[in-house]
């Protein structure tokens, strides 16, 4: 789906010219589904690495996710105040978003093996 959704808005950034829509959600609803979309990998991965912790790791790890989610929120909100970051964001957005979506995509296929699966597939 990265993948399909980066290329999807490159080739409408590239028939539709910079004027586009933006590629960033731009209401509640869609900041909703993009969050839970997000969300779902996590739970398949947390719920059984918490299975086998006990109580007190598992305390340990959230503490420490919620502290550099903390960092994470601070990062943004600077960096968000600085007028030429925001500035430069917004002039090359429209294009480097698609591209790391794009990027993600392989990635996550790279390291499940698809592409190995593929292959052999192929080889049959």
């Amino acid at each position: 789906m990265p993948i399909a959704y980066g290329l999807w808005h490159l080739w409408r950034l590239r028939h539709d010219g910079e004027d586009a829509a933006p590629v960033a959600a731009s209401s509640v609803t869609s900041i909703v589904a993009i969050t839970l979309a997000n969300g779902a990998d996590n739970i398949g991965v947390f719920t059984p690495l918490f299975r086998s912790m006990d109580i007190g790791l598992v305390a340990v790890v959230a503490a420490g996710f919620l502290v550099l989610v903390g960092i994470w929120c601070a990062m943004g909100a600077i960096l968000g105040t600085r007028r030429a970051v925001v500035a430069t964001l917004g002039r090359i957005a429209h294009v480097v978003v698609p591209v790391v979506f794009i990027v993600v995509g392989i990635l996550i296929l790279i390291s499940t093996g698809a592409f190995t699966l593929v292959g052999d597939a192929f080889t049959l």
